[in-house]
């Protein structure tokens, strides 16, 4: 379990056929097509504490107003480089194996990896994963480590799931660095093994997702959490989602659901899912928010075959499939994703890699996380489905390692 006062200490800087018919059915008894993103909650305040409505609606004004200046910062694309300008020269002729799903994570990572390092004259091996089983992902990092690379980049479900195998690259000398395998990016004291974690900022990004709920919505956001505690990234993400709506009195978090990955990712329990949403909650509109855009994947048609309005349930999603642009586009249920700039990471991941060589600490660089909306899902990349920043790292990074001079 993640420890919850970390994350918060962390971020407190940053502003089927027969489902098809049941959801029908829903949609029929009364789901509203109202163009408001939600409705304000109504509660009672203890005796003796309640705020005047005065004060209880200059609040409100204040987290809708902080929710919008977060999300227009988000939606601006990074445009000037503020990561590392000083760092070790290149060291040539190293192997690194990369072990990543065939999902958006791998698929806009894998060639920008591959250029980088032959830039600097790096050799890749890629082993790809299937990121919808899991059991398959362990095998996976093994089969990396009888390659005896000198490094290894490897997403995982959890690092605690792979103590051996990191005792096991320690003991070979290989340098690791986790690649979307936990909740936040940089070092962790409890995995002293790795040398550092390149991933979003999961606890801020679910924080972003919530706040693009609110203000959307007014401040009257009716929103569903997906929780995967066996994910510490889905988990993160959840937090964030939970502490921001919590934190706008007047919206109203409906549940907290946690099904297991196989509830997202297979169709027929999608579906099912989808339309017990409905079903229960369908009668205004609501939120929901996931870590990753495959979720909606096999949700999204069982809405679509059943004519439920793309105003009645809106989703926010994660990295930037190529599947969420087109819906946030064309305005079908998904209002937004939180892209990454994977080929950003892959320059980052060789930057790492190299530091670890000489001996010196990581970078500690993050970038910032991204909001990809109907406004600007044309922009930075999103006319070719990726977050494409309009920065040269590319150069930023080859300044440093003395190279393309």
């Amino acid at each position: 379990m993640i420890e919850v006062s970390r994350l918060v200490r962390r971020n407190r800087h940053r502003l089927g056929s027969v489902a098809a018919a049941v959801v029908a059915a829903a949609v029929l008894a009364g789901c509203s097509s109202s163009n408001s993103g939600g409705s304000a909650s109504s509660s009672t305040a203890p005796a003796g504490s309640a705020p005047s409505s005065a004060s209880s609606a200059s609040s409100a004004s204040a987290i809708v107003a902080q929710a919008q200046a977060a999300v227009a910062k988000a939606e601006t694309p990074l445009s000037t480089w503020d990561g590392p300008t000083t760092g070790p020269k290149i060291v040539t002729g190293k192997s690194i194996v990369a072990v990543v799903p065939a999902s958006s994570i791998g698929t806009y990572y894998i060639p920008a990896l591959q250029a980088a390092a032959k830039k600097v004259g790096w050799s890749v091996k890629v082993i790809s994963l299937d990121p919808t089983e899991p059991q398959t992902w362990i095998p996976g990092l093994d089969q990396a480590i009888a390659l005896k690379p000198n490094g290894i980049i490897s997403f995982v479900n959890s690092l605690g799931a792979v103590s051996k195998e990191l005792s096991e690259m320690k003991s070979l000398g290989i340098t690791f660095i986790s690649y979307y395998s936990g909740p936040e990016p940089g070092p962790d004291p409890a995995y002293p093994s790795m040398f550092t974690a390149i991933t979003p900022d999961s606890y801020g990004l679910g924080k972003l997702q919530a706040e693009l709920a609110v203000a959307n919505s007014n401040g009257t956001a009716r929103a569903i959490v997906i929780d995967l505690p066996s994910s510490p990234i889905s988990h993160a993400v959840a937090l964030g989602n939970t502490a921001e709506i919590k934190a706008c009195t007047t919206c109203t978090l409906l549940t907290t659901t946690d099904q297991g990955l196989e509830a997202f990712t297979t169709p027929s329990f999608a579906a099912t899912l989808m339309t017990s949403w409905v079903q229960k909650y369908g009668s205004e509109p609501f939120y929901s928010f996931a870590s990753s855009d495959v979720f909606w994947n096999n949700m999204v048609p069982t809405l679509q075959t059943a004519g439920v309005a793309d105003n009645n349930v809106i989703l926010i999603g994660s990295n930037g499939d190529p599947a969420a642009y087109p819906r946030i586009r064309n305005g079908q249920y998904q209002i937004a994703t939180t892209a990454q700039p994977y080929g950003l990471f892959a320059y980052q991941t060789i930057d790492e890699f190299n530091r670890a060589f000489h001996g010196d600490a990581p970078s500690g660089y993050v970038p910032p996380n991204y909001l990809v909306t109907k406004q600007n899902v044309s922009e930075a990349g999103g006319a070719t489905a990726q977050y494409l920043p309009p920065v040269n790292y590319e150069a930023a990074y080859e300044k440093i390692w003395g190279i393309g001079q």
